[in-house]
């Protein structure tokens, strides 16, 4: 699961940000850093179809240089973190992410 290592040094700062209870199983937290790397692929492959703002036809801001702006959607990210960990079907059955289609 070498993969997940990877992940989980990349969503470090997100996996144990101090205002967030801690994940305390290992699992958890290999399985909550393919999700958040799952949501930023998503993220991306919508932005580059849709555009930079998705469905609104608003111009680019005026600091803005234009081009797609490579940032993440800090409410989506947030809510995964938050969330997943605390899924009881880690205790009922079992969890495995998905890293493809």
């Amino acid at each position: 699961m070498y993969l997940a290592e990877d992940l989980q040094k990349k969503w470090g700062p997100v996996l144990g940000h101090e205002d967030l209870p801690p994940i305390k199983d290992n699992y958890r937290k290999a399985v909550t850093a393919v999700l958040l790397e799952n949501q930023e692929k998503a993220m991306r492959e919508q932005s580059s179809q849709e555009g930079m703002f998705g469905n609104l036809s608003e111009a680019a801001h005026a600091n803005k240089t234009g081009g797609n702006v490579d940032t993440v959607d800090p409410v989506l990210i947030s809510l995964v973190r938050r969330a997943m960990p605390n899924l009881i079907a880690y205790d009922v059955c079992g969890v495995q992410p998905m890293t493809g289609p």
